[in-house]
């Protein structure tokens, strides 16, 4: 049960702190009734008359068995804890116990901060005009290739502006992201034939087809939804809008057109002629990721602050060559453009939005690479 204190003559919730018996707690009760898909551990009292090899074999299987449970275990819990925060945040605002908002915030900021937003102007958007303009400004080779140095950093990323803006209300079961056309699924499917996608580390040819990657990644988002709260089994037909959002945001002409988006507003000047031309290396192509996961994350349009739910995360790899514009045979440098966006959908998981709401799609970032 919370504490009570006294605050002013009334008295105010206080939230208990999380201690490591109840972790220890939780972690037992999640290993003792979770769902084993690997074989069971073998008997101690059993006698043994396989040779040494497949005794070497079953006690390997162990082990990862010890291993696969624990981790479910730890990233369940950490989720709950995460899930947790937020619904202190929103018990925050409506007056219940004020004073934890910071702390609540400050837990889900250190503990998502892949998933917050940056508050206040930290430069980014100066830094990258003046790298832009200093490209822009070289005369030749030597200064182009000196400027572009700048664009190649590990900390620095393009934005791309192709964000989809949210309505305030929606009866789809994206809540404030548009289901994905038929018009984009047709376009969709003729993309990925070419490609191969990574779902949560398992390699899927494009060739298998559209409706087959669906499946495949439809049951990836029931399986993590499910892991996490067994009732969320019966939402297929929800998993199933969810993936073709996803794979419509990580396709080639997605992701390939942001990438393509940055790097010709980079190289490419509005009032002189350009010094290079952008060349597609498709023979470099990498496979697509999709990475999904339960957890807290950041709501910028709604202003609710913190929500819970699927989180995913798309990246794409695409490789370019700068050639002279003179002589297109003469190839400058090779870049990889990274493109990396983020979705997020609520379930109605936190008190802060139902089923419908609280969806979440950014613009995506590029970032450039020395091929």
């Amino acid at each position: 049960m919370p504490s009570v204190v006294q605050v002013g003559g009334a008295a105010a919730a206080r939230w208990p702190e999380l201690t490591w018996d109840a972790v220890d707690a939780d972690v037992n009760l999640l290993t003792s009734n979770i769902n084993i898909r690997v074989a069971p551990p073998v008997s101690s009292q059993e006698e043994y008359t396989d040779p040494s090899s497949e005794k070497l074999e079953l006690i390997a299987r162990n082990i990862f068995h010890v291993h696969q449970t624990l981790g479910e275990a730890i990233t369940r819990v950490h989720s709950e804890a995460g899930l947790i925060r937020v619904i202190q945040c929103f018990l925050a605002q409506q007056g219940i116990d004020t004073d934890q908002f910071d702390k609540a915030d400050q837990w889900l900021r250190a503990n998502a901060s892949e998933w917050s937003f940056h508050s206040g102007d930290d430069g980014t958007e100066g830094l990258l005009l003046c790298i832009r303009d200093d490209i822009h400004s070289a005369t030749s080779k030597t200064e182009f290739l000196q400027h572009f140095e700048a664009a190649l950093q590990p900390s620095v990323s393009f934005p791309v502006h192709n964000r989809i803006p949210r309505e305030p209300s929606s009866s789809t079961v994206l809540g404030n992201i548009p289901l994905v056309s038929d018009a984009e699924a047709f376009q969709d499917a003729k993309d990925i034939k070419r490609d191969q996608v990574t779902i949560n580390g398992i390699l899927l040819p494009g060739v298998v087809g559209y409706d087959t990657l669906v499946r495949a990644l439809t049951d990836e988002i029931q399986r993590v939804a499910v892991a996490f709260r067994p009732s969320y089994a019966g939402f297929a037909s929800t998993y199933e809008e969810m993936a073709k959002r996803i794979l419509h945001s990580i396709n080639r002409t997605e992701s390939g057109g942001g990438s393509y988006e940055v790097l010709s507003s980079l190289v490419s000047p509005a009032s002189t002629p350009s010094l290079v031309l952008i060349r597609p290396n498709s023979k470099a192509a990498t496979p697509l990721r999709v990475h999904i996961d339960m957890g807290p994350y950041e709501d910028r349009d709604g202003g609710s602050g913190w929500l819970f739910g699927l989180r995913t995360v798309v990246t794409a790899e695409t490789s370019y060559v700068l050639c002279d514009a003179d002589d297109p045979t003469t190839e400058w440098v090779t870049v990889q453009a990274k493109y990396v966006n983020r979705l997020a959908f609520s379930f109605g998981m936190s008190p802060f939005t139902s089923e419908s709401r609280g969806a979440r799609e950014d613009g995506g970032h590029v970032q450039l690479m020395r091929h």
